[in-house]
């Protein structure tokens, strides 16, 4: 990804959490593009449960593959439950409503300062107490 592009913050987590979220978005978005009879029944979420979004249908495997499999992930360890459900439900509103309209709802209900430009670096993505302490770790 060369070109800059206005996201919101997914997680709140910033730092490499973040940035493995909008790699999973940006990889869904162009895979739906290519998919647009996408059916999004194939989904199971539980109200109440983050983490848990089964993929009961060709389509959800198929999208899941793109999500769960990005070679970029990797060396993040792969993405964790939590994300997933949390890009597949901005994926679907992304879908429904088109990726300008989808930055327009976000503009209504948070602030601007979880709004930056995503280049497909870590940089790129805000940084919080927490990312600053999850990357010392490593």
């Amino acid at each position: 990804m060369a070109e800059k592009k206005t996201t919101v913050s997914l997680s709140g987590f910033g730092g490499s959490y973040e940035w493995a979220c909008q790699i999973m978005l940006f990889a869904g978005m162009v895979w739906l593009e290519k998919n647009p009879s996408f059916d999004w029944s194939g989904y199971k979420t539980y109200q109440g449960v983050m983490g848990l979004c089964v993929a009961e249908n060709k389509d959800a495997r198929d999208l899941d593959e793109v999500l769960l499999k990005n070679p970029k992930l990797e060396c993040a360890g792969g993405p964790t439950s939590a994300m997933h459900q949390c890009v597949v439900q901005h994926l679907h509103e992304i879908h429904q409503d088109g990726y300008e309209n989808w930055l327009k709802q976000m503009r209504e209900v948070r602030p601007a300062e979880d709004f930056f430009e995503f280049d497909g670096t870590v940089q790129s993505c805000p940084q919080t107490e927490l990312s600053t302490r999850m990357e010392r770790v490593q």
